[in-house]
Protein backbone atom coordinates (compact mmCIF):
# COMPACT_ATOMS: atom_id res chain seq x y z
CA UNK A 1 0.00 0.00 0.00
CA UNK A 2 1.01 3.83 -0.80
CA UNK A 3 0.09 6.44 1.41
CA UNK A 4 0.60 10.25 0.98
CA UNK A 5 0.84 12.15 4.07
CA UNK A 6 1.24 16.03 4.80
CA UNK A 7 3.13 17.18 8.13
CA UNK A 8 2.36 20.24 10.13
CA UNK A 9 5.64 21.51 8.73
CA UNK A 10 4.32 21.61 5.26
CA UNK A 11 6.53 18.57 4.02
CA UNK A 12 4.85 16.33 1.48
CA UNK A 13 6.39 12.80 1.12
CA UNK A 14 4.85 9.36 -0.24
CA UNK A 15 5.30 6.17 2.07
CA UNK A 16 5.34 2.52 0.43
CA UNK A 17 6.04 -0.38 3.34
CA UNK A 18 6.99 2.01 6.10
CA UNK A 19 9.61 3.33 3.83
CA UNK A 20 10.05 6.64 2.04
CA UNK A 21 9.61 6.69 -2.17
CA UNK A 22 9.99 10.67 -2.20
CA UNK A 23 10.14 13.57 0.00
CA UNK A 24 9.43 17.02 -0.74
CA UNK A 25 9.93 20.34 1.03
CA UNK A 26 6.84 22.33 0.16
CA UNK A 27 7.73 24.81 3.09
CA UNK A 28 10.46 26.58 0.91
CA UNK A 29 7.21 27.69 -0.50
CA UNK A 30 6.71 30.14 1.98
CA UNK A 31 9.81 32.02 3.16
CA UNK A 32 9.59 34.85 5.74
CA UNK A 33 13.47 35.72 5.90
CA UNK A 34 16.99 34.37 4.68
CA UNK A 35 20.64 35.06 5.33
CA UNK A 36 23.27 34.22 2.98
CA UNK A 37 26.50 33.13 5.38
CA UNK A 38 30.01 31.31 4.53
CA UNK A 39 30.51 27.74 5.17
CA UNK A 40 33.07 26.72 8.12
CA UNK A 41 36.50 26.09 7.20
CA UNK A 42 35.90 22.27 7.36
CA UNK A 43 33.19 20.77 5.85
CA UNK A 44 32.60 17.99 8.59
CA UNK A 45 30.33 20.27 11.13
CA UNK A 46 27.94 20.70 7.83
CA UNK A 47 28.14 17.22 6.83
CA UNK A 48 27.61 15.81 10.13
CA UNK A 49 24.40 18.01 10.41
CA UNK A 50 22.94 16.73 7.37
CA UNK A 51 23.83 12.80 7.86
CA UNK A 52 25.51 12.88 4.52
CA UNK A 53 28.63 11.60 3.36
CA UNK A 54 30.93 12.33 0.02
CA UNK A 55 30.41 9.44 -1.90
CA UNK A 56 32.05 10.84 -5.21
CA UNK A 57 36.05 10.09 -5.26
CA UNK A 58 38.34 11.06 -8.16
CA UNK A 59 38.35 7.67 -9.76
CA UNK A 60 34.74 8.95 -10.65
CA UNK A 61 35.85 12.57 -12.14
CA UNK A 62 38.13 10.97 -14.06
CA UNK A 63 35.59 8.14 -15.50
CA UNK A 64 32.94 11.33 -15.90
CA UNK A 65 35.51 13.75 -17.63
CA UNK A 66 36.28 10.60 -20.27
CA UNK A 67 32.61 10.15 -20.66
CA UNK A 68 32.10 13.85 -20.86
CA UNK A 69 34.97 13.78 -23.73
CA UNK A 70 33.30 10.60 -25.51
CA UNK A 71 29.99 12.23 -25.69
CA UNK A 72 31.55 15.70 -27.10
CA UNK A 73 32.79 13.67 -29.62
CA UNK A 74 29.50 11.91 -30.58
CA UNK A 75 31.41 8.06 -29.37
CA UNK A 76 29.59 7.25 -26.41
CA UNK A 77 27.12 4.46 -26.07
CA UNK A 78 23.82 5.03 -24.38
CA UNK A 79 24.99 3.18 -21.62
CA UNK A 80 27.89 5.49 -21.41
CA UNK A 81 25.43 8.73 -21.60
CA UNK A 82 22.92 7.23 -18.57
CA UNK A 83 26.67 6.98 -16.84
CA UNK A 84 27.50 9.78 -17.43
CA UNK A 85 24.51 11.42 -16.44
CA UNK A 86 24.44 9.87 -12.99
CA UNK A 87 28.07 10.82 -12.59
CA UNK A 88 26.70 14.35 -12.91
CA UNK A 89 24.07 13.86 -10.65
CA UNK A 90 26.23 12.59 -7.87
CA UNK A 91 28.24 15.29 -7.96
CA UNK A 92 25.47 17.90 -7.82
CA UNK A 93 24.66 16.24 -4.77
CA UNK A 94 27.99 15.91 -3.40
CA UNK A 95 29.50 19.92 -4.03
CA UNK A 96 31.87 20.60 -1.28
CA UNK A 97 30.32 22.52 2.29
CA UNK A 98 33.36 24.44 3.35
CA UNK A 99 34.63 27.96 3.12
CA UNK A 100 35.44 29.39 -0.47
CA UNK A 101 38.15 32.18 -0.03
CA UNK A 102 36.33 33.40 -4.09
CA UNK A 103 33.36 33.53 -2.46
CA UNK A 104 31.08 31.75 -4.92
CA UNK A 105 30.24 28.76 -2.55
CA UNK A 106 27.93 30.00 0.29
CA UNK A 107 25.40 28.74 2.85
CA UNK A 108 21.97 30.24 2.62
CA UNK A 109 19.18 30.37 5.79
CA UNK A 110 15.83 30.03 5.21
CA UNK A 111 13.17 30.21 7.90
CA UNK A 112 9.96 29.70 6.84
CA UNK A 113 6.36 30.62 8.01
CA UNK A 114 5.85 27.50 9.65
CA UNK A 115 9.03 27.85 11.58
CA UNK A 116 11.07 25.62 9.47
CA UNK A 117 14.77 26.40 9.22
CA UNK A 118 16.88 25.35 5.72
CA UNK A 119 20.11 25.85 5.10
CA UNK A 120 20.92 25.31 1.20
CA UNK A 121 23.97 25.57 -0.47
CA UNK A 122 24.19 28.09 -3.13
CA UNK A 123 25.94 26.00 -5.95
CA UNK A 124 23.32 23.12 -5.63
CA UNK A 125 20.47 24.48 -4.04
CA UNK A 126 20.28 21.20 -2.42
CA UNK A 127 19.05 21.11 1.15
CA UNK A 128 21.87 20.71 3.70
CA UNK A 129 20.10 20.26 6.85
CA UNK A 130 16.89 21.53 8.48
CA UNK A 131 15.43 22.71 11.96
CA UNK A 132 12.16 22.87 13.14
CA UNK A 133 11.76 25.79 15.65
CA UNK A 134 8.24 25.00 16.06
CA UNK A 135 5.02 26.53 14.60
CA UNK A 136 2.31 29.12 16.19
CA UNK A 137 4.80 32.31 16.18
CA UNK A 138 5.20 34.79 14.11
CA UNK A 139 8.92 35.09 12.79
CA UNK A 140 9.50 38.48 12.90
CA UNK A 141 13.30 38.60 11.65
CA UNK A 142 16.52 36.68 11.59
CA UNK A 143 20.14 38.31 11.85
CA UNK A 144 23.55 36.97 12.01
CA UNK A 145 23.98 36.98 16.36
CA UNK A 146 27.67 36.91 16.83
CA UNK A 147 30.97 35.23 14.33
CA UNK A 148 33.93 34.60 16.17
CA UNK A 149 36.53 36.35 14.33
CA UNK A 150 38.76 33.43 13.83
CA UNK A 151 36.09 31.75 11.70
CA UNK A 152 35.66 29.05 14.10
CA UNK A 153 31.71 29.84 14.70
CA UNK A 154 28.78 31.60 14.05
CA UNK A 155 25.43 32.33 15.93
CA UNK A 156 22.11 33.66 14.18
CA UNK A 157 19.38 35.01 16.31
CA UNK A 158 15.69 34.60 15.15
CA UNK A 159 12.79 36.85 16.98
CA UNK A 160 9.50 35.58 17.07
CA UNK A 161 6.05 37.01 18.55
CA UNK A 162 2.61 34.69 19.73
CA UNK A 163 -0.36 35.42 18.00
CA UNK A 164 -1.92 37.50 21.10
CA UNK A 165 1.40 40.58 20.47
CA UNK A 166 2.08 40.41 23.92
CA UNK A 167 5.19 38.00 24.47
CA UNK A 168 8.48 37.61 22.15
CA UNK A 169 10.98 35.01 21.64
CA UNK A 170 14.25 35.08 20.91
CA UNK A 171 15.95 31.91 19.97
CA UNK A 172 19.98 31.06 18.95
CA UNK A 173 20.96 28.20 16.20
CA UNK A 174 24.34 27.54 15.33
CA UNK A 175 24.82 28.92 11.63
CA UNK A 176 26.31 25.55 10.41
CA UNK A 177 24.73 22.39 11.91
CA UNK A 178 21.31 24.32 13.27
CA UNK A 179 21.52 23.25 16.84
CA UNK A 180 19.84 25.45 19.24
CA UNK A 181 22.38 27.30 21.39
CA UNK A 182 19.21 29.31 23.43
CA UNK A 183 16.10 29.54 24.17
CA UNK A 184 14.79 33.07 25.88
CA UNK A 185 11.05 34.68 26.44
CA UNK A 186 10.74 38.30 26.80
CA UNK A 187 7.62 40.05 27.73
CA UNK A 188 7.49 42.65 25.34
CA UNK A 189 6.28 42.58 22.25
CA UNK A 190 8.38 42.38 18.75
CA UNK A 191 6.23 44.97 16.51
CA UNK A 192 9.28 47.43 16.56
CA UNK A 193 12.26 46.16 16.34
CA UNK A 194 15.83 47.88 15.81
CA UNK A 195 19.38 46.09 15.40
CA UNK A 196 22.12 47.82 18.22
CA UNK A 197 25.92 48.65 16.80
CA UNK A 198 27.59 45.16 16.80
CA UNK A 199 30.20 45.03 19.97
CA UNK A 200 32.83 42.98 21.78
CA UNK A 201 35.75 41.00 20.02
CA UNK A 202 33.25 38.60 18.40
CA UNK A 203 30.77 41.44 16.61
CA UNK A 204 27.84 40.26 18.86
CA UNK A 205 24.82 42.27 17.46
CA UNK A 206 21.90 42.52 19.79
CA UNK A 207 18.73 44.27 19.09
CA UNK A 208 15.97 46.23 20.43
CA UNK A 209 12.12 46.08 20.88
CA UNK A 210 10.59 49.65 21.88
CA UNK A 211 7.22 50.12 23.21
CA UNK A 212 6.32 53.29 22.22
CA UNK A 213 2.99 53.42 24.52
CA UNK A 214 4.80 52.16 27.75
CA UNK A 215 7.94 54.01 26.89
CA UNK A 216 10.21 51.19 27.26
CA UNK A 217 12.44 49.42 25.56
CA UNK A 218 13.92 45.99 25.61
CA UNK A 219 17.45 44.89 24.84
CA UNK A 220 17.38 41.45 22.91
CA UNK A 221 20.90 39.24 23.87
CA UNK A 222 21.13 35.71 24.51
CA UNK A 223 22.87 36.16 27.85
CA UNK A 224 22.35 38.84 30.14
CA UNK A 225 25.80 38.92 30.95
CA UNK A 226 26.62 40.46 27.52
CA UNK A 227 24.69 43.37 28.21
CA UNK A 228 28.41 45.54 29.29
CA UNK A 229 29.54 44.91 26.76
CA UNK A 230 26.95 46.74 24.31
CA UNK A 231 27.10 50.85 23.79
CA UNK A 232 23.69 52.61 23.91
CA UNK A 233 25.08 55.89 23.91
CA UNK A 234 23.33 58.12 21.40
CA UNK A 235 20.72 55.69 20.71
CA UNK A 236 17.68 57.27 18.79
CA UNK A 237 14.61 55.74 17.36
CA UNK A 238 11.73 56.79 15.58
CA UNK A 239 7.90 56.24 15.45
CA UNK A 240 5.16 56.42 12.97
CA UNK A 241 1.56 56.51 13.52
CA UNK A 242 -0.48 56.03 10.26
CA UNK A 243 -3.32 56.47 11.53
CA UNK A 244 -2.55 59.69 13.52
CA UNK A 245 -0.21 61.47 10.76
CA UNK A 246 2.64 61.59 13.11
CA UNK A 247 6.13 60.98 13.56
CA UNK A 248 7.88 60.83 16.84
CA UNK A 249 11.45 60.46 17.77
CA UNK A 250 12.60 58.93 21.36
CA UNK A 251 16.22 58.52 22.81
CA UNK A 252 17.08 55.38 25.00
CA UNK A 253 18.88 55.92 28.17
CA UNK A 254 22.19 54.38 28.36
CA UNK A 255 22.38 53.21 31.66
CA UNK A 256 22.12 49.15 32.00
CA UNK A 257 22.10 48.59 36.09
CA UNK A 258 21.49 45.06 37.73
CA UNK A 259 21.50 42.80 34.38
CA UNK A 260 18.04 44.61 34.02
CA UNK A 261 17.20 44.58 29.67
CA UNK A 262 14.35 46.96 30.27
CA UNK A 263 15.17 50.84 29.50
CA UNK A 264 12.91 54.04 28.78
CA UNK A 265 12.79 56.06 26.38
CA UNK A 266 12.48 59.56 26.12
CA UNK A 267 10.26 61.48 23.61
CA UNK A 268 12.25 63.55 21.89
CA UNK A 269 9.88 65.74 19.40
CA UNK A 270 6.62 65.01 17.92
CA UNK A 271 5.79 65.51 14.39
CA UNK A 272 2.46 65.85 13.37
CA UNK A 273 1.38 66.50 9.51
CA UNK A 274 -1.36 68.51 8.02
CA UNK A 275 -4.57 67.95 8.81
CA UNK A 276 -6.36 66.08 5.48
CA UNK A 277 -2.81 64.15 5.15
CA UNK A 278 -2.20 60.55 5.20
CA UNK A 279 0.67 58.74 5.14
CA UNK A 280 1.12 56.16 2.44
CA UNK A 281 5.00 54.94 2.51
CA UNK A 282 8.14 55.48 4.60
CA UNK A 283 11.78 54.47 4.42
CA UNK A 284 15.12 54.88 6.20
CA UNK A 285 18.17 53.54 4.91
CA UNK A 286 20.25 50.68 6.15
CA UNK A 287 22.10 51.66 9.37
CA UNK A 288 24.99 49.60 8.96
CA UNK A 289 24.98 49.48 5.17
CA UNK A 290 28.76 49.32 3.59
CA UNK A 291 29.47 53.17 1.29
CA UNK A 292 32.50 52.54 -0.66
CA UNK A 293 32.80 55.81 -1.67
CA UNK A 294 31.80 58.98 0.32
CA UNK A 295 32.74 62.36 -2.04
CA UNK A 296 32.30 62.58 -6.10
CA UNK A 297 35.12 64.58 -7.62
CA UNK A 298 33.62 67.54 -9.90
CA UNK A 299 35.25 68.78 -13.11
CA UNK A 300 37.43 71.50 -10.90
CA UNK A 301 38.95 68.81 -8.86
CA UNK A 302 37.04 69.38 -5.92
CA UNK A 303 35.21 67.08 -3.88
CA UNK A 304 31.84 67.16 -3.46
CA UNK A 305 30.62 64.92 -0.50
CA UNK A 306 27.80 62.83 -0.13
CA UNK A 307 25.06 63.51 2.56
CA UNK A 308 24.90 60.05 4.17
CA UNK A 309 22.45 59.95 7.22
CA UNK A 310 21.49 57.30 8.88
CA UNK A 311 18.61 59.06 11.03
CA UNK A 312 17.04 60.32 7.70
CA UNK A 313 13.44 58.87 7.92
CA UNK A 314 11.56 59.21 4.38
CA UNK A 315 7.74 60.05 4.81
CA UNK A 316 4.90 60.23 1.80
CA UNK A 317 1.44 61.32 2.23
CA UNK A 318 -1.38 61.78 -0.05
CA UNK A 319 -4.53 64.82 0.58
CA UNK A 320 -6.66 66.38 -1.58
CA UNK A 321 -6.22 70.12 -2.33
CA UNK A 322 -9.00 73.19 -2.40
CA UNK A 323 -9.81 72.28 -5.25
CA UNK A 324 -10.22 68.36 -5.13
CA UNK A 325 -7.09 67.82 -6.86
CA UNK A 326 -4.88 64.77 -5.23
CA UNK A 327 -1.44 65.19 -4.08
CA UNK A 328 1.52 63.52 -3.13
CA UNK A 329 3.79 65.35 -0.29
CA UNK A 330 7.43 64.02 0.23
CA UNK A 331 9.25 64.62 3.67
CA UNK A 332 12.75 64.18 4.55
CA UNK A 333 12.90 64.56 8.27
CA UNK A 334 15.97 63.95 10.80
CA UNK A 335 15.04 61.56 13.17
CA UNK A 336 17.77 63.30 15.77
CA UNK A 337 16.39 66.09 16.37
CA UNK A 338 13.03 66.41 14.14
CA UNK A 339 14.39 68.97 11.72
CA UNK A 340 12.19 69.04 8.33
CA UNK A 341 15.43 68.25 6.21
CA UNK A 342 13.46 68.79 2.47
CA UNK A 343 9.69 68.54 1.14
CA UNK A 344 8.55 68.29 -2.28
CA UNK A 345 4.42 68.33 -3.65
CA UNK A 346 3.72 66.04 -6.73
CA UNK A 347 0.07 66.97 -8.23
CA UNK A 348 -2.46 65.13 -9.71
CA UNK A 349 -0.28 62.26 -7.51
CA UNK A 350 -1.31 59.49 -5.23
CA UNK A 351 -0.27 56.30 -3.40
CA UNK A 352 0.57 53.37 -2.60
CA UNK A 353 4.26 54.27 -2.50
CA UNK A 354 7.03 52.03 -3.13
CA UNK A 355 10.60 53.38 -2.12
CA UNK A 356 14.35 52.22 -2.22
CA UNK A 357 16.28 53.98 -0.04
CA UNK A 358 20.41 53.74 -0.02
CA UNK A 359 23.34 55.90 0.57
CA UNK A 360 22.66 59.83 -0.44
CA UNK A 361 19.95 58.28 -3.52
CA UNK A 362 15.53 57.74 -2.84
CA UNK A 363 14.04 56.06 -5.47
CA UNK A 364 10.14 55.84 -5.37
CA UNK A 365 7.00 54.90 -7.14
CA UNK A 366 3.73 56.30 -7.17
CA UNK A 367 0.44 56.52 -9.57
CA UNK A 368 -0.20 59.45 -11.80
CA UNK A 369 -3.64 59.87 -12.03
CA UNK A 370 -3.61 62.14 -14.87
CA UNK A 371 -1.71 60.46 -16.80
CA UNK A 372 -3.23 57.18 -15.71
CA UNK A 373 0.76 55.39 -15.21
CA UNK A 374 3.13 54.71 -12.61
CA UNK A 375 5.64 57.24 -12.35
CA UNK A 376 9.33 57.53 -10.48
CA UNK A 377 11.39 60.21 -8.67
CA UNK A 378 14.59 60.52 -7.67
CA UNK A 379 16.36 62.24 -4.55
CA UNK A 380 19.68 62.94 -4.45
Amino acid sequence: FRILLVSADKSLCLLQQSEVVWLREEALASIVHTIVVDFPLSGEKVEAASGKEDAFTIWDEINMQVLAFKSSLMLATPKESLDLKAFQLAKKKTEPAYFDSNGFKKQILALTSVGKLFALHTSDGRVLWTKDLGEGDDYVDMWVYKQDPSHAGMQIGILSSNKAKTESKFLVVDGWSGALLSNKSIKCAADSVMKLQPAGSSSLQAALLADYEASKGHVVVADDSDLGLLDLRSTFLFNVDEANGVVSGYNLSPKLSGGDATLPLTNLWSLKLKEGQKIVGTASPNFFQKVYSRTRVLGDRSALYKYINPNTLFVSAESVGDKGEPKLTIYLVDTVTGKMLYSITHKNAWGPVHVVFHENWIVYKYWNIQGNRDEMSVLE
